[in-house]
């Protein structure tokens, strides 16, 4: 089996490739959030998964997969500008987001536009494979859509359970994780069963990586988060954190949970309050637990390819990205 170019020299390049990408100058207004938001330090998850699969499944032109990968990192900050806007977020990787540098008209079509681009970016580099590209692709998008009206539906509903809230975060987080790892395979021409493994992979890993961001957003290091502290919490979002916390808590700590929900102000004692309810019933072990699980299963299936793929890169940058502060 070949050996392949490692995680950070896949994100060195995919880094280079988005700084470089031919956007139109005009109008400016169009194509400069775009720039603005692509060009913020992330970790570029989704296309540097794409990359190692198709390494995974003995893909040989790097270059060509590095180029088509763009497309996932191009629609997930086409999703981020849209969410940014639904939930008023004022913060995006420590910088302001778009709607707030620019205004929510700008960010809506400036994310409709890097959508479209996205499309071209993926199929050019592989004509052979690309209607299955393209139909796997929007498949994974509808899904992404589907994820964000579940999300916003259950942010007006008075009881969701955790089932329901893990099976809108598969869509709205894992599925676009699932889609790096298919569209590799895809595009290295994998027979269909690797290619369902990896999508499988990925959807475990995205729905652990979505609850650790749940956890973060109130227990990480603000310095490295990159997003304002207490977030979910200010904003009322039904986390697996707050559902488990509704589940578990007795008659007195419930009625102070609903009381500060009720609050819709930017407050941080009502992120200290909430914070130390879930501290009393040990949300965060629970949730680090729960998260441990999916990864586990994650890297159990992608172990059992391991006599048909080359995934030792995959498994590394799975141990490195994936298992983040908890």
């Amino acid at each position: 089996m070949q050996m392949g170019i490692t995680s950070q020299e896949i994100f060195n390049s995919i880094s280079q490739e988005i700084v470089n990408l031919p956007f139109p100058t005009s109008p400016a207004p169009l194509y400069q959030p775009m720039s603005y938001l692509l060009g913020h330090t992330g970790k570029r998850v989704r296309p540097v998964l794409a990359v190692l699969a198709y390494q995974a499944c003995e893909g040989k032109e790097q270059d060509k997969m590095i180029s088509a990968s763009l497309a996932l990192e191009m629609v997930h900050n086409f999703t981020l500008m849209h969410d940014d806007i639904m939930d008023q977020a004022p913060v995006r990787r420590g910088q302001p987001t778009v709607h707030i540098k620019w205004d929510v008209n700008t960010a809506i079509l400036s994310g409709d536009a890097l959508f479209a681009l996205a499309y071209p970016q993926l199929i050019t580099p592989f004509p052979e494979v690309a209607a299955q590209m393209v139909r796997f692709f929007t498949d994974v998008v509808v899904g992404v859509c589907e994820g964000q009206m579940e999300d916003m539906v259950m942010a007006q509903e008075p009881h969701v359970s955790i089932p329901e809230y893990i099976e809108m975060i598969r869509k709205k987080t894992a599925v676009l994780i699932g889609g790096a790892l298919g569209l590799g395979a895809i595009a290295a021409q994998a027979k269909q069963p690797f290619v369902d493994a990896l999508y499988q992979i990925g959807e475990l890993m995205g729905t652990g990586f979505q609850l650790q961001d749940d956890l973060l957003d109130i227990y990480g290091d603000q310095t490295k988060f990159g997003k304002q502290p207490g977030g979910d919490i200010i904003e009322n979002k039904k986390t697996y954190l707050l559902l488990r916390a509704l589940e578990k808590s007795g008659r007195y700590q419930k009625e102070t949970l609903l009381n500060w929900l009720q609050y819709q102000e930017d407050n941080s004692e009502k992120v200290k309050q909430i914070k130390s309810i879930y501290d009393e019933l040990n949300i965060k072990s629970e949730t680090s637990e729960l998260i441990d699980n999916y990864y586990s299963r994650a890297q159990e299936k992608l172990n059992s390819l391991s006599d048909e793929l080359s995934i030792t890169e995959l498994q590394v940058y799975m141990n490195h990205v994936f298992l983040r502060e908890k």
